[in-house]
């Protein structure tokens, strides 16, 4: 339960003691990821106050509203520190873009919890059934907890325990990074695809009486006067009578994904760059990796040329080897591949069997259920608030997928928003003004690390390798001979 925030006004002047992290139990995890710049958030302490529903001039109740959906089509030009290259792109005949995700539906479960009303808009008619994004790593166990989310989370997702384990194509074991709980409370990684999160989260927004769901409305325009005190949007619907509703309110949150029609529409740069050098492939893949192979739930292929992830998604795919018995496991596969390669669908498939193969030691007797392409992003929104807009989760910050810090940077952000909107509610603007200027120079600090090496990358392949080969002899070392620096390591993600 969130703690109600005094009611006692703020200074207007600048202030670096974030109320928002002061408050939050998982300040410390937050600094903790720092590294990846979805903690770059310029954004954490900037919360929606109330908002208004108008379709046809007819009023409806007072929500804070959530755009979860693609965008339009909109033309991006490069600036000087970017690379050129879509954002979001897929393989010909997958859906068009990742839309419903747990972070912006948490956040509506967090205000609907406190009766705050809210209002949640996806352009689909219906959630798409990815199982991308599996990993909820042990830092974000708190989150899911505080929002009651933990029994029913448990019960559906796979419990990971063993931890990650790194080993070369022929097999060998490099090391083992396992899950210590602390107090006997769960300290593995729950391991559950999106779809099936997105339907657990929905099933408790239903006991939320003050928040609505509505499907098929895609944002095609802002109307942001700063002179007013609320903001409007114009949604499409896509089917009959394919009308043009409109929304009215204090502060919009765009929480729909690298493609993110809110920032867009804002004219708001996504600075970094992409990268063109390669493509991550994802592939839903139905077989018993565990009893066939003896894999962990997780884990990393460690090869300069073929390396590549495969985890348990938690889910049974629709293919049985013979009647009555039980469901083949599903798990997704990572890798990447040339951009310039060809995309018809035969041919993709038949590329994705080869290099699955090559972590099964030559094995193909399994089955592709799907398999899509991604571009690798390293970027950050230029502002994470403009005017009455606010962006959260991928629509501010999107990185390389593969190290699970992806949607647990999201899901941080989820929770940060939700306490902080309490605050908000009673303590006003100024209260949000000066979690921004805390929340700069926090992500500011946090990037340096990662904008340096990624400019590495960017510079040459010679001079990565060479750090590569440098980080993964004395990693393996720590590992494997230094029994304090394992523990350290799950001590810190547990904490």
């Amino acid at each position: 339960m969130l703690v109600p925030a005094p009611t006692n006004e703020m200074s207007s002047e600048p202030c670096f003691h974030d109320p928002v992290a002061l408050w939050n139990p998982t300040a410390q995890h937050i600094h903790d990821l720092q590294i990846c710049n979805r903690d770059m958030q310029q954004m954490r302490g900037y919360l929606p106050v109330s908002l208004t529903w108008f379709t046809w001039g007819t009023t409806l109740d007072s929500h804070i509203i959530f755009i979860t959906g693609p965008p339009p089509y909109v033309l991006q030009e490069a600036g000087p520190h970017r690379r050129r290259g879509p954002v979001g792109k897929t393989s010909p005949g997958s859906h068009p873009n990742q839309v419903s995700n747990p972070t912006g539906l948490l956040i509506a479960l967090c205000l609907g919890q406190q009766g705050i009303p809210t209002l949640v808009l996806e352009a689909y008619h219906e959630l798409y059934p990815t199982t991308c994004a599996i990993a909820y790593m042990p830092t974000i166990n708190s989150v899911i907890s505080s929002l009651g989310l933990i029994p029913s989370v448990s019960e559906h997702a796979f419990l990971n325990h063993q931890g990650i384990t790194w080993q070369g194509l022929d097999g060998s074991k490099i090391a083992n990074l396992p899950f210590v709980g602390q107090d006997g409370e769960f300290g593995g990684v729950h391991q559950i695809g999106q779809a099936r999160m997105n339907a657990l989260i929905l099933e408790n927004i239903k006991e939320c009486s003050s928040v609505k769901v509505k499907l098929g409305l895609k944002c095609v325009r802002i109307d942001d006067d700063l002179m007013k005190d609320s903001i409007r949007v114009m949604c499409h619907t896509a089917k009959p009578p394919d009308d043009d509703v409109f929304i009215k309110g204090a502060y919009i949150i765009g929480t729909d994904g690298a493609n993110s029609a809110m920032r867009r529409l804002c004219c708001i740069p996504f600075e970094g760059y992409t990268f063109d050098e390669f493509n991550m492939i994802g592939a839903d893949v139905l077989f018993d990796f565990e009893k066939e192979m003896k894999y962990a739930p997780m884990n990393f292929f460690v090869d300069p040329e073929e390396w590549g992830v495969i985890a348990y998604t938690g889910e049974k795919g629709d293919r049985t080897e013979k009647d009555g018995e039980e469901k083949v496991p599903q798990w997704r596969a990572a890798w990447v591949e040339p951009p310039n390669l060809p995309a018809e669908k035969m041919q993709c498939l038949e590329r994705a069997t080869n290099r699955i193969s090559k972590f099964m030691k030559g094995r193909k007797d399994f089955r592709i259920v799907r398999a899509e392409s991604y571009w690798i992003h390293q970027r950050c929104a230029a502002q994470g608030r403009k005017g009455r807009v606010l962006l959260v989760g991928d629509a501010l910050h999107s990185n390389n997928p593969i190290g699970g810090l992806g949607l647990t940077g999201g899901i941080l952000d989820s929770l940060v928003h939700g306490n902080a909107l309490t605050r908000v509610l009673k303590g006003g603007e100024n209260r949000i003004r000066c979690s921004q200027n805390a929340r700069r120079v926090s992500a500011r600090h946090g990037s340096t690390r990662l904008r340096n090496l990624s400019w590495e990358i960017l510079s040459g392949w010679e001079s990565l390798e060479k750090r590569r080969r440098r980080s993964e002899t004395s990693f393996s070392a720590a590992l494997t001979k230094i029994p304090s620096f394992l523990n350290w390591c799950g001590g810190t993600w547990i904490q």
